[in-house]
């Protein structure tokens, strides 16, 4: 009888740490959850180390997360609505910009004015090549762990995690991937895998993308196997898309940034596909958002009037005309169908 009671005792704690997770508050300022669909503003703010201080983070990292302030830097973040989930932005090496993690700003923006908590540490020895050892992967659970517990606002952070790696930080994001049960979700940007192909195995949803192969040098002389990845897996391929593209031309100050191709959509593109993903694999309860189609092209969202005003002009609408120069090969394949298109 004892242990009946301890195994319900057990049960009944694990349930109400489940539930805790996934309930939602029910005094959220606006009539809705923020979400890609009905987005908010976003805020962000920096951290360093401190020595002491066992609350600080275990290096220089920048937050963003959902607000309704429209000044963004040190904004307050947007509490009482559910719980959101983390995504840890991995950058990759920025040759000649020792904070280059500050530099990443629409992704992490729009991320977060999509619901979710976007972390983006300074990341230690980016400029050696990723092998399973890499100091880096480490860091990043000590990161992750830092979020939810200590940072300020730990308590608006759910534990599901999704990981985004770029060129060098591709393979260390998918090395922590793979080890993070937590992990739900990961997205390449023309990542560079020399000798670290963690995303073979790690059984996750996945999107790849990468630039033309001639243009996206990184990528070009380091691929990926996309045949051997297992599903659900989505890739994107920019016809004259190159390595830094990601990224707004004035945040990339790099001394070997590989140069810009002529698509002048290419980081609203990257960012609506990545968004997408995120939105339809990553959320607090598991589930897949079907919403989202698998080419991950944004559908036709219908906003009320106040979502109209945090979502500003041109919101999630970068497919939805052509524009020389820019096109994008889509492919997927997951348990909910396969299939390819050009877009836009």
């Amino acid at each position: 009888m004892k242990i009946l009671s301890f195994l319900l005792l057990c049960a009944c704690s694990f349930f109400l740490m489940i539930l805790k997770s996934c309930t939602c508050a029910n005094d959220c300022p606006v009539g809705w959850q923020p979400h890609a669909f009905s987005p908010v503003f976003y805020g962000h703010q920096d951290y360093e180390s401190a020595s002491g201080d066992p609350a600080s983070p275990p290096g220089k990292c920048r937050v963003f997360y959902p607000s309704l302030d429209g000044s963004p830097s040190g904004a307050p973040p947007l509490e009482g609505c559910c719980k959101y989930p983390l995504i840890i932005l991995i950058h990759g090496d920025c040759q000649g910009d020792a904070n280059h993690y500050k530099k990443w700003f629409l992704l992490p923006a729009q991320l977060a004015r999509s619901g979710y908590v976007v972390l983006i540490p300074s990341v230690p020895s980016i400029s050696s090549i990723p092998s399973p050892t890499h100091p880096a992967i480490a860091a990043m659970e000590t990161f992750r762990t830092w979020v939810l517990n200590d940072w300020e606002f730990h308590d608006l952070v759910t534990p599901n995690t999704g990981v985004i790696g770029h060129s060098f930080g591709a393979p260390i994001g998918a090395s922590f991937s793979k080890a993070n049960s937590n992990v739900k979700a990961f997205a390449s940007l023309s990542g560079q895998y020399e000798g670290v192909n963690d995303y073979l195995t790690m059984n996750k949803p996945v999107l790849f993308m990468r630039g033309h192969p001639t243009s996206d040098i990184a990528e070009a002389l380091v691929g990926f196997n996309w045949a051997g990845t297992p599903q659900p897996k989505h890739r994107a391929e920019f016809n004259d898309g190159h390595h830094w593209e990601y990224m707004l031309a004035p945040q990339v100050q790099c001394s070997n940034s590989f140069g810009r191709g002529s698509c002048s959509k290419a980081t609203q593109l990257t960012t609506e596909l990545t968004t997408m993903f995120f939105t339809r694999y990553l959320s607090r309860t598991n589930s897949v958002n079907t919403r989202v189609p698998l080419s991950l092209i944004p559908p036709d969202i219908t906003l009320t009037i106040e979502q109209q005003f945090y979502a500003g002009g041109n919101y999630l609408n970068a497919f939805d005309s052509p524009v020389s120069g820019c096109s994008a090969s889509l492919a997927w394949e997951t348990p909910d169908g396969n299939g390819s298109t050009t877009a836009p």
